[in-house]
Order: structure tokens, then sequence, then C-alpha cells
């Protein structure tokens, strides 16, 4: 919205990020200034914590006596998320609908699987403690299946968990089929910070709070109950002070960002500042991540090839 242009909203559509200083009613329409532009197929208000969908995945794995690949509806949960870290690449717009369940989600959930079981989940495991990575040592070094079978659970576990991220989105967010079908969900629940928070937000941050602590404190108490395996020390890792302290650094990082946008958009709440820079800081971490990756199977592949007895044409 360039300029002054405002953005005129139709009756009953009320948003939480516009302050009151913004906003003003002529008849039944709500008019907001332009101060806030959006970018088509961008995410740009908060959300749910992305790992809380995985939630989603609890009942489903249990019902199934946990025969399911649990990481492929773990991933499948979170993956149409991808699109509000990196907007440019991914269009948010069409991880969130149903038909980017299978034209989008499905495709970046497998790639995004088999690069997490091949590359990434050993080297995450070493920035753990010590005490959980070797309860998990055994679990990471499964090799992977693929059989017919494991390849057709591991596509319908991923578009399965992408499709109840849409759906439980559509209840969180403005404008989306759930709200729309449940129009109370629109309506002003209370005034915070010169700011109208809706039904929807509410209830956004809500499942947050409630479900995002039983769930990292049920995945603590699993690999707790994993035997533990010291044969994990074999190979090199990054000492945990190392790790720890970088990880440290990121979010201090973050937290400076937070401030930095603080000053730069005032009008906006604390909570969409947080979302903006978690995005900003969580797509630089997962590129970090990445290279992290591939650094240590490079260290590790460099380590195997020295322990390796010489052959007769290296004697």
């Amino acid at each position: 919205m360039p300029g002054g242009t405002p953005d005129v909203l139709r009756p009953g559509i009320h948003r939480e990020i516009a302050p009151l200083h913004a906003r003003r009613r002529i008849g039944d329409t709500l008019i907001l200034r332009a101060s806030l532009p959006r970018v088509q197929g961008h995410c740009t208000d908060p959300m749910p914590f992305t790992v809380t969908h995985i939630a989603a995945a609890i009942p489903v794995a249990w019902f199934c006596r946990w025969r399911l690949p649990f990481s492929a509806l773990a991933i499948g949960c979170a993956i149409p998320d991808i699109a509000a870290f990196y907007p440019h690449w991914v269009d948010y717009g069409a991880t969130h609908s149903i038909r980017g369940v299978l034209t989008h989600c499905l495709p970046l959930g497998i790639a995004f699987y088999y690069l997490y079981q091949s590359l990434l989940k050993r080297p995450l495991a070493d920035l753990l403690p010590r005490s959980l990575s070797e309860r998990l040592w055994p679990w990471l070094n499964k090799p992977i299946d693929f059989s017919v079978t494991a390849i057709f659970a591991v596509i319908v576990c991923i578009a399965f968990g992408a499709a109840t991220h849409v759906l439980w989105d559509s209840f969180t967010h403005g404008g989306r089929w759930g709200v729309k079908q449940f129009p109370v969900l629109s309506a002003p629940a209370f005034d915070w910070n010169d700011r109208v928070i809706s039904w929807y937000s509410v209830l956004q941050h809500l499942s947050s709070l409630v479900f995002l602590p039983p769930l990292l404190l049920g995945f603590f108490l699993w690999v707790w109950q994993q035997p533990r395996d010291a044969s994990q020390h074999n190979h090199f890792q990054l000492p945990r002070t190392v790790s720890w302290t970088a990880i440290a650094i990121m979010v201090l990082t973050m937290g400076i960002h937070v401030g930095w946008t603080r000053q730069q958009f005032p009008w906006k709440s604390f909570l969409q500042l947080t979302a903006y820079s978690v995005k900003q800081s969580g797509a630089l971490m997962m590129i970090i991540i990445l290279l992290y990756c591939v650094a240590m199977h490079v260290l590790w592949t460099l380590q195997a090839r020295e322990a390796a007895p010489p052959t007769r044409d290296n004697r």
C-alpha cells in the first residue's frame, strides 16, 4: 500500500496488527492506514510456533502404535511454514492451501525427510548433552529404508502432517476457512498495548503455550528411556562449549535484531517483532546448520579414511 492509501477491510474483519492511531471506522467499514505493507505470498503476521504443529502427529502415531515413521509425520506437520522463513523462494499462500499440500508441501517434505535422515540427524544429535545424544545413537544409526512400503509410508505421513498444519492454521489466522466458519474468532477479544486482539489470535498463541511444553517434555522423557551407547565417542565431535557458545551468540543476535526492529517499526507489537526476528534468524540458522552438518560429514569421512587399514597399494 504505497503512500497514505488506506486498506479497506470488510466488515467483521479485525486485525490485531493495527495500532489504534492507525485505525478509524466509517460506518461499518474499518480502515487501516498504510503502515504495514503486505507482500503477496508472504507471511507478515505472528503464527503458532512451528514446532508446536508436531503435536498433531502424536495422536496419529499413538493410534498406529508408533509403527509409522514419526520423523516424516513431524516434518509434514512443520513443512508448510518453510515459506515463512524463505518467502522469496516458496509461496506462503501455496504451502497453506489444500492444493499446496500436494504440489508444494509433499515434494518439499520428502526432500527434507531424506536430507534429515542422510545428512542432518547425526550432527544435530551431537549438539545435545552427551547424556541425551548417547541414548539416541542406536536410533540414529538405523539405515534408511528405501523399500516401496517405507517410501509410501513416508509420502502418506508427510501429506497427512501438512494437512493438519493447514487445518490448524485455518482457525488461528484471519480470513481463512476455519475463521470464516466461526465468525466469533474474528471478533475482538480485548485491547492490549493499543491494539485489538482477535479471538483467532488468542487461539493462535494459546495453542503454542498449551502444546509446546508437554511436547518437549515428552521428547526428553522418551529419550531418557533409551539405553546409552558410548560408541558415539568413536567419531569426532565439536566440544560442547563451542557448539553451545555458537547457539548462545545466535540467540543474542536475535535479541539485538528485535531491539533494532523496534526502533524501525515502533507501531508493531512485541509479538510481531519477535516473530519477525525468529523468521529472519531461523532462516539464517537453518543455512548455518546445513553447512555445519556437511562439514561434520566431511570430517567423519576423512577420519574414517585415516583409520582404515592400509591397502597393498599404499604399503
